[in-house]
């Protein structure tokens, strides 16, 4: 059974209340009672997953997708550039959004092809992020990016200069006029990746993993089931 909707960020919520009471009891001031917070079941993963042709539907309207901010009929609407890029670097690179919008060219060495996730001296947490290889196809997109934007942006997704916190209308615009379900996200993404890597039998497990940044038995558990080998020589005994 689906989870009731709003669960995932109701959980989230009350995760943060419960860490936040425990470190006031720990560290502040004791308490006489320390309240039980109580957390919904865990909704079961979204595993939704883009084929390339898919990818390509919506890359390509998210060229043509665009809105005006100020909801003003009196202004143009503005293409939202930013929209491409950050698909582009989820396609390729598999990071979470929020890693994504945090991008800065800052961060990437484009002589190594060395690319952080996180900025140096970025508070540690719970999801992994660490640093990975530049993506051959990705690479000469970041540089043309980098030569458009000069030393005007700082962050490679931004939105004429400002950095963007969030997707908000632009996704969805894109997504609906593909023809794709609401099940597809900006974390599909991420899911996207780690599919084609377990599909690719030239990429060893430990590298997809690595390179995803998350534990080898977290990318066989969520995705070996893409493997074309998954289970064959069993389901093919006689």
């Amino acid at each position: 059974m689906d989870a009731p909707a709003g669960t995932t960020g109701a959980r989230g919520d009350l995760e943060v209340l419960r860490a936040a009471i425990g470190y006031w009891h720990r560290e502040k001031k004791p308490l006489r009672v320390v309240p039980a917070v109580w957390l919904p079941q865990k909704p079961d993963r979204r595993e939704g997953w883009m084929t390339r042709s898919q990818a390509a539907s919506f890359l390509w309207k998210a060229r043509r997708a665009s809105f005006n901010l100020e909801t003003n009929p009196s202004k143009p609407p503005r293409l939202v550039r930013h929209l491409c890029r950050f698909f582009l670097i989820g396609w390729y690179g598999g990071s979470r959004s929020g890693v994504i919008l945090g991008l800065k060219y800052t961060m990437i060495n484009f002589e190594t092809d060395y690319m952080r996730r996180k900025p140096h001296g970025a508070r540690k947490s719970k999801k992994r992020a660490p640093p990975h290889r530049l993506p051959k196809r990705l690479k000469p997109w970041l540089l043309r990016w980098k030569r458009i934007d000069g030393k005007q942006a700082d962050f490679v997704v931004h939105y004429y200069g400002a950095k963007v916190t969030k997707l908000r209308r632009s996704w969805d615009t894109a997504r609906e006029a593909a023809g794709l379900s609401d099940e597809i996200t900006p974390h599909t993404l991420r899911h996207s990746r780690a599919t084609h890597l377990m599909r690719n039998k030239n990429v060893e497990d430990a590298d997809a993993a690595e390179f995803l940044g998350m534990t080898l038995q977290t990318y066989r558990d969520t995705y070996g089931h893409h493997d074309p080998e998954w289970q064959k020589n069993a389901a093919d005994a006689d």
